[in-house]
């Protein structure tokens, strides 16, 4: 066994833990690899000494001599065999972002086992190597040198450091204490593929509450207004390039919405001029106000907040009433109830739009060839947005895009995230004492929910509130205990957004902290409260190997285990060219009522 020193860390040369992957090589990154060593002006040099070591011809001399402390510089003339190492050659590994829900691939070059840059993975079929400008910022959340680097315990209202194997030991404690084991609750912001079992798995183990998935960007109306309406509780492939006529009811999908730099591709070629035809898709964006996505229109409608469904529903009785489009009798009568009342009329009283300029919308709209109606944002975001999503569902199916441009099937992976009265439940839940031990996931409910939902005032009152953020977040100063987790370049993970789609997340270089990532974290509780359910998986990267397994069966892969785990890290996951289709029909059943305009109310409205 051999020990280098390196900016006075002792590296086990020996020492094998996390796998990664670049070209054909597998190396692991160490646990204990150098951090980032302080400079000189670190150390408080002065601007003046600094220009005379310029001057003096033998910088790193000077530097050293001019420093308030000697120091040594300690080159790597044997560098640690425990990670990946080349000294001026840049490395790079596939991984997957965990900025957002969309899961896109992403590739990080590192040198001197340093991350530096973050691109797309070319390989990924959904971002095919383009990569957001909150992808671009990865970088930005992993270096924050506001993240919190040990686990702290808040003690009289004074935060302190404390050791991180007691502090475990201290919430399995208190999880044991609990006689109702129910008034355990974590709330997440992650649960995407294997991490979703993992967690059901950890509750399950101990008796807790169901998970509760905090996501302000959830698309839980969409999926509940897809079963209701077709019976598919999923989100479907949304096909914007084949649309002549794309009308967006306040989804921002070149910002936010899915998955945005999928969306963008579609949308440039959906808005090019083509050669042949010189003609181009129109935009149009229906909404109160202009955003990043409606700036991008041909033509914008503004209308009063919460009136959007009116003129859904307008446009919806104009194609039945004037298309007649190919309907069996009980759609046909189904549609006329559901629809009746909802004129061009009405809808401009109600928007504020003159008739005229929604007449002319509506005539747009039964004579394109590939029509697609998009809706998110204010004009979901309220108590009866799943009624709202069945209406363009019902504008969707009588145009004929079910099928053309919107596509079942694809079964895009979206966190179950809880609707907004859940949420207020659980803040109820919270208020009467009815939690005792209240678990965040790397989420902030004190920030990012309103008031009603009791949450900000419920943190305050719980009798054990455990963070595992990296970030003092208005919801981790709130808490007892904070066991900041890694940064999503630093842990494992895996996402399915798409069928055929399986995307691997490998950390790409030792941790900046010496932190756990969470998922190994609740592992330790788990351990400590002496549970059977991961015995077999000590900790989560061998969780997400077993689980892999699965995966390589399922897609077919052959041979061994260890070729196909390598293969995939190389690449950043199973990618498969699959087709999909779904014909679906309407239920007649979804049509029992009707949306209504939004109330508009709260502590942040004039």
């Amino acid at each position: 066994m051999t020990n280098v020193t390196v900016n006075n860390v002792t590296v086990n040369n020996d020492t094998v833990t996390n796998d990664t992957v670049t070209n054909d090589t597998v190396t692991n990154p160490s646990e204990t690899a150098p951090p980032m060593a302080a400079t000189p002006m670190d150390k408080g040099i002065r601007r003046r000494d600094f220009f005379k070591a310029l001057a003096a011809g033998s910088s790193i001399v000077a530097l050293a001599a001019c420093a308030d402390t000697p120091e040594k510089l300690i080159p790597y003339m044997l560098p640690p065999d425990n990670v990946e190492f080349s000294p001026g050659n840049p490395l790079e590994y596939a991984t997957t972002c965990t900025e957002c829900a969309a899961a896109c691939g992403m590739v990080i070059r590192t040198r001197e086992g340093r991350a530096i840059k973050a691109e797309g993975n070319p390989d990924h079929p959904l971002n095919q190597g383009s990569l957001c400008i909150r992808g671009q910022a990865t970088l930005q959340t992993h270096y924050n040198p506001a993240r919190i680097s040990s686990a702290m315990r808040k003690v009289s209202g004074t935060w302190s450091e404390t050791d991180w194997e007691a502090t475990e030991q201290l919430i399995a404690n208190t999880i044991a204490a609990v006689q109702d084991k129910s008034q355990v609750v974590l709330v997440t912001g992650n649960a995407q593929g294997t991490r979703a079992k993992f967690l059901d798995a950890w509750l399950s183990a101990i008796g807790a509450s169901p998970k509760v998935v905090l996501d302000p960007l959830a698309t839980a109306n969409l999926v509940a207004a897809n079963d209701r309406t077709f019976h598919r509780a999923e989100v479907p492939e949304y096909r914007l390039e084949q649309a002549d006529l794309l009308l967006n009811f306040g989804a921002e999908f070149l910002e936010g919405w899915l998955n945005q730099v999928e969306n963008q591709r579609r949308f440039t070629a959906m808005h090019a001029m083509d050669d042949a035809s010189g003609r181009k898709g129109h935009f149009v964006h229906v909404g109160p106000h202009q955003s990043l996505t409606g700036s991008n229109a041909d033509e914008w409608i503004g209308v009063k907040p919460g009136s959007e469904p009116f003129l859904l529903m307008a446009l919806a009785r104009e194609v039945l009433t004037k298309s007649r489009p190919r309907l069996n009798s009980s759609e046909q009568n189904a549609l006329k109830n559901y629809l009746e009342g909802y004129t061009i009329e009405r809808a401009a009283s109600e928007t504020g739009v003159s008739r005229d300029r929604l007449q002319t919308l509506a005539n747009a709209v039964r004579k394109a060839k590939s029509p697609l109606a998009l809706a998110g944002g204010n004009a979901l975001a309220t108590e009866d947005g799943t009624r709202a999503q069945v209406a363009v569902n019902v504008l969707n199916y009588l145009t004929g895009a079910i099928g053309k441009t919107v596509i079942f099937g694809a079964t895009q992976e979206q966190p179950n995230a809880a609707r907004m009265d859940d949420l207020v439940a659980l803040g109820e839940r919270i208020a009467r004492g009815e939690v005792k031990v209240l678990i965040l996931d790397g989420v902030n409910p004190g920030y990012v929910l309103p008031l009603a939902t009791k949450m900000a005032a419920g943190l305050q009152i719980t009798h054990t509130t455990v963070s595992l953020s990296s970030n003092w977040d208005d919801s981790t100063r709130s808490a007892d205990i904070v066991l900041p987790s890694r940064s999503g370049l630093e842990r494992w993970g895996d996402a399915f957004p798409r069928k055929g789609v399986a995307s691997l997340q490998q950390p790409v270089m030792a941790p900046v902290f010496p932190v756990k990532a969470a998922e190994d974290t609740l592992m330790g509780i788990a351990a400590k409260l002496q549970l059977d359910a991961f015995a077999q998986t000590p900790t989560y990267r061998d969780y997400l190997r077993a689980a892999w397994r699965i995966v390589q069966t399922d897609t077919g892969q052959g041979g061994d285990f260890e070729s196909f785990w390598r293969g995939a890290l190389q690449r950043g996951g199973v990618f498969q060219q699959v087709t999909y289709s779904s014909t679906v029909r309407l239920d007649p059943a979804a049509l029992d009522k009707a949306p209504v305009a939004a109330k508009l109310a709260g502590e942040g409205l004039a």
